[in-house]
């Protein structure tokens, strides 16, 4: 059996996966995590305890974050000290992924449904040595509007959790 600890290294490993898979550092994943399971705001120093990272290190990903708009930053006025917080559930992350997804299949059908057309004006020699890449293009833009249906239903559904 695994201890807490073992647990919670596991689901911030977790994190910083899905934030690598997103194009950011694992830093970025791991700082999410602990403000998300916190559940309160923190600061960069006590982010960089629980972390075990440096306050530059911390400090990047937090503007990271708060760039992105997942980070929030509070403070007292007169005050230096700022906190930082996550005003998102853990299923808002997926739900992102996804649309992200979703944005580049779009992109992806647009592409391939124009360079579909293309080669569907070829004639004679060429477009007898295109028959290959037709058929390619022919199964890609079949099957993309299907794919893409059931990711719009599933972020519908993960909308609602």
């Amino acid at each position: 059996m695994k201890s807490l600890e073992e647990i919670e290294g596991e689901l911030a490993s977790l994190w910083e996966d899905m934030a690598e898979d997103r194009g950011f550092n694992r830093v970025v994943g791991r700082v999410l995590f602990t403000l998300m399971v916190g559940a309160r705001p923190h600061s960069q120093m006590e982010i960089a305890e629980e972390t075990g990272y440096s306050l530059p290190t911390v400090s990047r990903a937090l503007n990271t974050l708060v760039t992105l708009g997942t980070g929030k930053k509070t403070g007292t006025p007169g005050s230096r000290l700022r906190r930082y917080h996550v005003e998102m559930r853990p299923q808002d992350l997926m739900v992102s992924g996804l649309a992200k997804w979703l944005a580049d299949a779009r992109s992806v059908h647009r592409r391939l449904s124009a360079l579909l057309k293309e080669v569907e004006s070829l004639r004679g020699k060429e477009a007898e040595s295109a028959r290959g890449l037709r058929a390619f293009l022919t199964e890609m833009c079949g099957s993309l509007p299907r794919m893409i249906g059931i990711m719009e239903r599933a972020i519908r559904e993960m909308g609602s959790i």
